[in-house]
């Protein structure tokens, strides 16, 4: 009964304090004094440190710029910065031109094969290679050289213009293939290049040199029942010139003969003349006539007529100065194993010089009468 009732009273900071209310008074009290001088201590610290480090001044804000300075803040924080290397948005590939998009696919492209075209290097590098003449088509003027289809060396045809060169040098290639000198080539990438051209312009000389000479055999062919004349040199076909007799070209039946007969001039024989049909699969023989008919220009018309009525009539004008000479350079032309000769003359891809020859043409047999005009004016105007 005489002891006195404790109070429990908890403080702010949550520590249980025994007795009454003026014990209370006395604690709370002590601890504002406390405070108040760590916050002396405290501030004259900063005071000291100001020689030595400067500290952070705060402007005084207002109410209305700080929510203005949130307002911004979200902002910054609601647009989505593009992180680098990632992939490209929908829209803003649909903004991009298709020339663009092709642009980058391409590129993306090489870059994926680089490494299959850095194994492939060999394919830009230099290759040898010699020409096989199995690889050429000859045509008049002109040449192609192929690739073969069956070895690896591939590269596009070449083409190469040179004077001279005929498409019968085709059927010479089996024959000199062998024996002509090699011409070295040289392919970079697709292209090719004839690297060794003097074996090239002297294997071309062989060529022109083998069909001159003509080193086809002749096959002997019948033709209405009789074989093939044999060729025949100039000078035999002069003696026998000078024992035919105009009756003998009765038997051959033919209008055009018979007219080139009449119009044959008195100072020149007509000539006898073996002309050689050299074609691809077939070298035959026929008989022929050269007729001279002198002009009212004073130059002569050397008329080849062959017995054959398919055969068109071959023509030649020349110098009266130069007919020995022309004559004999056209009879020669006509016996020898050139191919397809009458096709050369009547496209007029024939070399005519140093021959004395001025002109030359072809006129079919379709029509006698028009035949008959066609020699006549060149008698009268020529």
């Amino acid at each position: 009964m005489g002891k006195k009732e404790e109070n429990n009273i908890i403080a702010d900071n949550g520590i249980r304090i025994k007795g009454d209310l003026s014990t209370f008074k006395l604690h709370l009290q002590n601890s504002t004094s406390l405070g108040s001088a760590d916050k002396k201590n405290e501030h004259t610290k900063l005071k000291g440190d100001e020689g030595n480090k400067k500290t952070k001044s705060y402007p005084t804000v207002s109410i209305k710029e700080k929510k203005r300075s949130k307002k911004e803040k979200q902002k910054v924080t609601r647009k989505k910065v593009k992180p680098q290397g990632k992939r490209e948005s929908e829209s803003e590939k649909r903004r991009k031109t298709a020339a663009q998009r092709r642009i980058e696919e391409f590129h993306k492209r090489m870059a994926k094969s680089m490494p299959s075209l850095h194994s492939s290097f060999d394919i830009m590098q230099k290759k040898d290679w010699i020409l096989d003449w199995n690889c050429v088509l000859f045509k008049n003027e002109y040449m192609v050289i192929y690739p073969q289809s069956t070895s690896t060396v591939k590269f596009k045809p070449l083409k190469t213009y040179t004077s001279g060169l005929l498409e019968s040098y085709n059927y010479l290639k089996k024959y000199l293939n062998e024996r002509l000198p090699p011409v070295r080539c040289q392919i970079v990438g697709q292209e090719l290049t004839i690297v060794d051209e003097i074996n090239f312009n002297e294997a071309l000389q062989q060529f022109a040199i083998a069909a001159r000479q003509g080193v086809i055999k002749v096959k002997r062919n019948s033709m209405n029942g009789n074989t093939s004349p044999s060729p025949m040199s100039f000078s035999q076909a002069l003696s026998r010139a000078k024992q035919m007799k105009p009756e003998e070209f009765k038997k051959y039946k033919s209008k055009y003969i018979d007219f080139l007969v009449e119009l044959q001039s008195r100072e020149y024989k007509v000539i006898p003349c073996v002309e050689r049909l050299a074609h691809a699969n077939s070298d035959n023989t026929e008989y022929a006539f050269m007729f001279s008919i002198e002009c009212s220009s004073g130059k002569i018309l050397i008329v080849h007529e062959n017995v054959n009525p398919d055969r068109s009539t071959l023509i030649f004008l020349v110098k009266k100065n130069d007919f020995n000479k022309s004559i004999r350079e056209i009879y020669d032309f006509l016996q020898s194993a050139e191919i397809n000769k009458r096709s050369s003359l009547r496209d007029r891809s024939i070399e005519i010089k140093n021959t004395g020859v001025l002109s030359y043409r072809s006129i079919n047999h379709d029509d006698i009468n028009s035949w008959k005009q066609t020699i006549s004016m060149y008698k009268r105007y020529r």
